[in-house]
């Protein structure tokens, strides 16, 4: 999958990537998601939302510290609620880095 340049390609590629998650298809979703994530400016809310779903995916595979290196980068995104979510899934998800660390 070849993504377009521009809005009209942003646009296109996230709709394609909601189609495969509709569908299922997590990984072709989760690779356009990433693609978008890194062809597009991350201050754009459609790219950010990208990111984000990217994030939510390889969270649930148990890639957490890729999921969280992108919800750390989130943190500095302009728009609002991309900031949101990126704290309620830090503070849910990730240790503080002062917390203890559990015994085995």
């Amino acid at each position: 999958f070849e993504m377009l340049g521009g809005d009209g390609g942003l646009r296109a590629g996230a709709l394609l990537g909601e189609a495969y998650e509709r569908m299922g298809k997590e990984e072709e979703a989760l690779k356009i998601f990433q693609k978008i994530g890194y062809l597009y400016p991350p201050d754009n809310e459609l790219c950010a939302k990208s990111r984000l779903r990217a994030a939510n995916m390889l969270s649930r595979r148990g890639k957490k510290a890729e999921a969280e290196a992108i919800y750390r980068e989130a943190l500095s995104s302009p728009v609002e609620w991309v900031r949101i979510e990126a704290e309620k899934w830090l503070k849910e998800f990730s240790p503080a880095p002062d917390a203890p660390k559990e015994a085995p």
